[in-house]
């Protein structure tokens, strides 16, 4: 634990990935765990792992801002699920990570640690870039729209979404009900499977939770995978895609089938309805939970964040239903692709991260809004399916790129194991920020 503050002091500076660091508790609590150790006692293999957490996720006695002067004097009484969760397996929390306002858009301090000019991703920003620069063992964060798999592709990190349903919610701060997920981000898959076997668990205060057996992820993670057939959409993910983005995930495609896995070319169904029904699902639900928010205390939002939040005001009722029935309609058919394949991998994000403060983006001599970074992420937010981001290469400057895979309701196992067999055949998590 003194190592890793000793790595925060050295970097906190040039990074900002921590809105709140618990010093005093987190030192009290490793010499707790030290004693523990040294008398024989085993909380898991997460006891005394220093872990941050998103600052959406609420912690018992820390103060948790969800990046707004909404909350800005928001402490809680009692810990979210999934922090308990952690805290009973040994975990120790050592802080609170920056993150977009309410987990939806606004200015963050947050650097990339593999070049300080470019942006950590959104909105769990903070939880990659203390994860890529060491400032932390591992960490959580939230996913909306591919807030963990944006932020950990751009850090060259592991990020996974689970299933929706897969890890509780209680205690989260909302962006988009149906559409949050909890996950882990890590330097490793091994790492991610761990921090994931500690906070799955069916959760009676979350009506969203699946009352499921937990699996044991790390069992299978060594498993073969000449078995697994992989499905390579030929439209939609691949189509509007950086060219050095593009012929990297090609190549890290070509690696899997040298491992053994049986790859085939897919058509990804209703591709052209995704975005829209995805959108008009999004600003519903944000805009529902912030309504009294925003009727009483609309200046202290960020120009950023109101904008989002007004959005939703103008969609119908009928249009977020038509929405809601186009999505069953949509797993419907995914989950009919999911009979001919067991996972389907596509380029995490169709860039590189840009510069800090850009909102314009040239992909291939196209100008493109930056909200481009979602286009292949939150497809799999409105179906709840698994997905995984891993590094698979750096650009010509340095920067890392991102593969993700994507798998059936509740095979996470699968997911983590093709992951696994790619990342020893490559070790592209080998590389660290020079910082």
């Amino acid at each position: 634990m003194e190592a890793i503050f000793e790595r925060i002091d050295e970097t906190e500076s040039k990074i900002n990935a921590y809105v709140t660091i618990c010093r005093e508790e987190s030192l009290r609590q490793a010499k707790i765990a030290e004693s523990q150790i040294n008398s024989g006692v085993d909380l898991g293999t997460l006891h005394g792992i220093p872990i941050a957490i998103k600052d959406v996720i609420e912690t018992e006695g820390i103060r948790t801002a969800a990046g707004s002067k909404i909350f800005s004097n928001f402490v809680p009484k009692q810990d979210a699920t999934v922090i308990g969760r952690l805290k009973s397996g040994g975990a120790i929390i050592i802080g609170k990570t920056q993150a977009h306002e309410f987990a939806l858009d606004g200015p963050v301090p947050t650097r990339n640690p593999w070049n300080l000019d470019k942006i950590a991703g959104g909105s769990s920003s903070g939880s990659a870039a203390a994860v890529a620069i060491s400032s932390c063992l591992g960490a959580l964060g939230t996913d909306t729209g591919g807030s963990i798999r944006e932020p950990a592709s751009f850090c060259g990190l592991v990020g996974l979404k689970p299933t929706y349903g897969r890890v509780s919610k209680t205690g989260v701060i909302p962006a988009s009900w149906s559409l949050d997920h909890v996950g882990p981000i890590t330097k490793s898959v091994r790492d991610c499977a761990l921090i994931l076997e500690s906070i799955s668990g069916y959760d009676r205060s979350d009506p969203a939770s699946t009352n499921g057996r937990v699996s044991k992820f790390t069992a299978d993670l060594d498993g073969e995978i000449s078995n697994l057939r992989i499905g390579i959409p030929e439209n939609y993910f691949f189509e509007e895609v950086d060219d050095e983005v593009l012929s990297t995930v090609r190549k890290a495609i070509q690696e899997l089938e040298a491992l053994g896995a049986q790859t085939s070319s897919i058509n990804f169904p209703m591709a052209p309805e995704i975005m829209d029904t995805y959108s008009k699902i999004l600003f519903s639900e944000v805009s529902a939970y912030h309504e009294t928010f925003f009727r009483e205390r609309s200046q202290d939002y960020s120009q950023e964040a109101r904008s989002l939040i007004e959005l939703g005001f103008f969609i119908p009722a009928v249009q977020y239903i038509r929405a809601q029935r186009l999505r069953g309609l949509l797993m419907k058919r995914v989950l009919e692709l999911f009979v001919k394949v067991d996972l389907i991998v596509t380029p995490t994000l169709p860039i590189i991260a840009p510069n800090i403060g850009t909102t314009r983006v040239m992909i291939n001599d196209i100008e493109n809004d930056l909200g481009v970074t979602t286009r292949n992420l939150a497809p799999f937010n409105l179906l709840g399916l698994p997905a995984i981001t891993l590094p698979c290469g750096f650009s010509i400057k340095g920067l890392p790129i991102g593969m993700q895979i994507i798998g059936r309701p509740f095979e996470e196992s699968t997911l983590l194991r093709l992951s696994n067999c790619y990342e020893k055949a490559t070790n592209w998590n080998d590389r660290s920020p020079v910082y």
